[in-house]
């Protein structure tokens, strides 16, 4: 990205480069305080500093949207993330050296998508559920590890697992640490048992809130669906195919099945 190319556009909304260009930073990068779209997806930034590349970035308050997928050389984003103040879309999918997230990304108020897939990330910072607007966290690796730093996912509402490749869910999927869940939708993966049961913690029972159920291609998923039922009191929707071992469906063809409650 050449600055000298773009100095009367100072007005300037929305800046993408095209993949494998070159970046090329300057005292004249500054002029470019408007942006609201930034995308540098699979760009090179072999010739310059990560760290100043990315302070710079962080002093574009105005910037609502930010795509960094595909760039290998980010391994931490920095404090002054935080200045980022109006930032709606955060795209970090393909930073494979990426390792942290800093803390201060749980400040971002308006950030309405996170992606992080194909990331090295261990853990999500505690505080994501502060993000009101939070609608899409996509990506991450799925841990059945406590980590201590990590965050808990009180408030989420809805939750998409694809191509789990082991026969259990993590320990941390259960209605305590998901007490706010009316959605869940697994899909294509190995899973043979899903725990459906109240859960014991401390002096409190807790049972599953969840309303609405897709269970796709889990060919190994063993679950006799009366129990399930009586374990998950409001649901009431469910989406069903490829769930050959699923005990007292009220329907066993191999399509695609809509499940309503008290329609069986």
């Amino acid at each position: 990205m050449h600055s000298k190319s773009l100095r009367n556009s100072t007005k300037l909304r929305a800046l993408l480069l095209m993949p494998s260009s070159e970046v090329v930073l300057d005292r004249h990068i500054g002029w470019f305080s408007s942006l609201r779209v930034l995308d540098f997806s699979l760009s090179k930034l072999d010739n310059i500093s990560v760290e100043d590349f990315l302070v710079w970035i962080c002093s574009l308050k105005r910037l609502a949207y930010l795509n960094l997928s595909g760039v290998s050389g980010i391994k931490e984003l920095p404090s002054s993330i935080r200045k980022l103040r109006n930032l709606q879309l955060l795209i970090l999918c393909g930073c494979s050296n990426l390792v942290r997230l800093n803390p201060y990304i749980t400040t971002l108020k308006k950030l309405v998508v996170l992606d992080l897939g194909s990331c090295g990330l261990e853990y999500l910072p505690k505080g994501l559920g502060r993000l009101f607007y939070l609608q899409e966290l996509s990506g991450f690796k799925i841990s059945n590890q406590a980590n201590k730093q990590s965050c808990r996912l009180h408030e989420l509402r809805e939750f998409y697992l694809r191509r789990y490749r082991h026969k259990t869910l993590p320990t941390w999927i259960n209605p305590e640490q998901l007490s706010s869940l009316q959605y869940l939708c697994i899909e294509n993966g190995d899973l043979t048992h899903i725990e459906t049961r109240p859960q014991h913690v401390a002096d409190s029972l807790y049972t599953w809130n969840i309303e609405g159920l897709c269970f796709k291609v889990l060919p190994s998923l063993k679950v006799d669906w009366k129990n399930l039922e009586q374990d998950m009191p409001l649901l009431r929707y469910a989406e069903v195919s490829g769930c050959f071992n699923l005990q007292n469906f009220p329907r066993s063809d191999d399509k695609l099945v809509v499940w309503r409650k008290n329609e069986d």
